[in-house]
């Protein structure tokens, strides 16, 4: 799924992992809340049923992976493009790892890394719009969010193609029949994604006037995807309707 920050990407991918699962018969009914978490059918421990259980889709613990692998990766898996960049960033400035996969808050809060260690790093244009964001007074500290985005970038710069590169190497070395992508963000990754056989549905709702590269993707060509679902004014339940 391509589109802007907070188009509902991620939601529409767990939408349509949710109807994949139903169509198997893993699960019987399914829905995505308005927080836009998979929400299915479960017990719990007293043998108690309730149809509002949270299906985390992207938990990263062994329990999680053994069960996926045997009974919801063969049937659909979600990957992101930013995987590798959120893993690296972690790694090398010690970002939060719970806030670089949390909540739009979590992403936005204060990380460790300063301005004034890497204003150098920008040119004049970028130093212009992070200055115009901030009306001239910078905070002291990058939010979570901007780490990766200039950090993405500044990798971009050794090679435009690393991130979806490394994406699709793990998509086809792990050779899942029915893949994911809820992240497109830049031409590139369309490009690529369509070299590799991938289905690209753009969502033209947009809610952050962020001006960083990764948020123009609604200036490309329409016509370089197979599905454009103009959700600005629809309802979640009206997109997840077009998404099937």
């Amino acid at each position: 799924g391509a589109g802007c920050m907070q188009s509902g990407k991620s939601a529409s991918a767990k939408f349509i992992t949710g109807h994949k699962l139903k169509q198997s018969g893993l699960i019987n009914l399914f829905d995505i809340s308005p927080e836009g978490y998979l929400l299915i059918e479960a017990q719990d421990e007293s043998g108690n049923v309730t149809r509002n259980a949270i299906l985390d889709l992207y938990r990263d613990d062994f329990e999680f992976w053994q069960y996926a692998d045997q009974n919801i990766w063969d049937k659909c898996k979600i990957y992101s493009f930013a995987k590798i960049l959120k893993e690296s960033a972690i790694a090398i400035f010690g970002l939060d790892r719970n806030k670089d996969y949390g909540s739009d808050v979590d992403k936005n809060s204060p990380s460790s890394v300063k301005w004034k260690n890497v204003w150098s790093l920008f040119d004049k244009k970028r130093q212009k719009e992070i200055l115009t964001k901030y009306n001239d007074k910078l905070p002291e500290f990058m939010t979570n969010r901007e780490v990766l985005q200039e950090f993405g970038t500044i990798c971009r710069l050794f090679n435009e193609n690393c991130w979806v590169d490394a994406a699709w190497r793990n998509i086809q070395a792990e050779g899942y029949p029915n893949v994911i992508i809820d992240d497109c963000r830049y031409l590139n990754e369309v490009i690529i994604s369509k070299q590799n056989n991938a289905k690209i549905v753009l969502l033209t709702k947009q809610k952050s006037k962020d001006t960083h590269n990764s948020e123009k993707i609604l200036e490309a060509d329409r016509s370089l995807f197979d599905f454009v679902i103009d959700n600005a004014d629809m309802t979640l339940q009206q997109k997840n309707d077009e998404l099937i």
